[in-house]
């Protein structure tokens, strides 16, 4: 998923994140077996694996780490990924073996997505996966989506503007039949889904990775492309294309969380959290005791180690494109400087987060400011970031 969430106010701000050709979805094989999770609803299996039981089968599904290694397939669906129950859904993997056609037919009663998973040994041995998704038919209106507006995520600061890896909140009308959000089973391996509940997003012709769908709103991570300047933005629902929406593009647009839900009396607080969980499991938040009733907080000290989110903050190396689950330490290639007022903080890891996508924490030393409400301010490669002023108190 794209964010862990571990209490309630976190959930507040990180969740403010048919034609009848074929078409070629693009999934990933890997080489190496990693957990699986065969127990979401939804999930088939239409290939039976030729060297691993049911067993292996239900424990490598859903790879959780970032592979060595992944391979592409292309797996052929009729009608954008639809099926109409009863009637069988025909697919072709094509792998570095050959081409190999499937079937899959739908039970009669059939009626929500299903995740469809491949899983074979190549003539080598080496065991490969894929997934695809498929939406029912029926629940496709014919409208057209209607793109009004794209933004970097609200709760990031809402830039008009965006980079690769940015976060897109995409607004509208017709935009999916229904709601929906990612899951475990919609993954690829660590790869995040370009394809949900019926909708696809492209951007500049490459495909977004897709993490909330609803007739209004779309949330998608744009991939990577070094196109700069507006490039063109098309949402696809059940097959029918939107009219594209030209987005201004640039290099990074960093933004750091500071949630709407974290607007007290007018003044904006930056979502910051301590090292450990509270006695009811929930994370600390920086910020005075009862800012949020019901959420764990105290002002920071100096001294006191604080994590700070962001997204758009651009290449890390070891290098990881968006649309993949982080695994391990990274750093951000672009120099990040913190401040508390005048004074910089002392950052000791400034990357992606590990068991997410698309997300960057900062771990930071508060250092020596007045008591107070403090106004905390990210400088990238020099320039300040473009985004509503943001505080975080402290308190001695």
């Amino acid at each position: 998923m794209l964010f862990k969430v571990r209490s309630r106010a976190f959930a507040y701000a990180l969740a403010s994140l048919r034609s009848s050709s074929p078409i070629s979805i693009v999934v990933f094989i890997s080489q190496l077996c990693h957990r699986y999770g065969l127990t979401g609803m939804g999930v088939r299996v239409i290939k039976p694996s030729a060297s691993a039981d049911s067993t292996l089968m239900k424990l490598c599904l859903l790879l959780v780490a970032v592979l060595p290694a992944l391979a592409e397939v292309n797996v052929k669906l009729p009608a954008y990924g639809t099926y109409r129950p009863g009637e069988a859904v025909k697919i072709t993997v094509q792998t570095d073996d050959g081409e190999e056609n499937l079937s899959w037919t739908p039970a009669s009663n059939e009626s929500g997505p299903v995740n469809l998973h491949y899983a074979k040994a190549d003539r080598n041995g080496v065991m490969q996966y894929a997934s695809v998704s498929l939406i029912n038919a029926a629940t496709c209106t014919g409208a057209t989506p209607v793109i009004s507006s794209v933004t970097q995520a609200t709760d990031f600061g809402g830039s008009t503007t965006f980079g690769s890896g940015s976060w897109l909140e995409i607004k509208g009308q017709n935009l999916a039949p229904a709601a929906a959000i990612w899951g475990q089973s919609d993954f690829s391996g660590p790869v995040a889904p370009t394809f949900l509940g019926g909708v696809a997003v492209n951007i500049n012709s490459k495909a977004a990775f897709v993490y909330y769908v609803s007739p209004t709103q779309i949330n998608v991570q744009a991939p990577s492309d070094p196109a700069g300047l507006p490039v063109p933005i098309v949402v696809t629902n059940c097959g029918i294309a939107s009219q594209p929406l030209a987005v201004n593009k640039t290099s990074i647009v960093p933004g750091v969380l500071a949630s709407a839900k974290f607007n007290i009396g007018g003044k904006q607080y930056a979502i910051a959290t301590y090292p450990g969980l509270d006695s009811t499991g929930n994370s600390i938040f920086v910020g005075n005791t009862n800012l949020i009733s019901g959420v764990s907080f105290r002002p920071a000290k100096p001294g006191d180690s604080i994590t700070l989110y962001g997204v758009g903050f651009g290449d890390v190396t070891p290098a990881l494109g968006p649309g993949n689950i982080a695994s391990g330490s990274t750093q951000i290639l672009a120099s990040v400087q913190i401040a508390f007022g005048s004074t910089t903080a002392s950052t000791t890891y400034a990357g992606l987060a590990p068991g997410y996508v698309g997300l960057y924490q900062f771990n930071v030393t508060v250092p020596s400011v007045p008591d107070g409400d403090t106004q905390v301010t990210f400088t990238v490669n020099g320039v300040p970031i473009s985004q509503a002023p943001f505080y975080l108190t402290v308190k001695r």
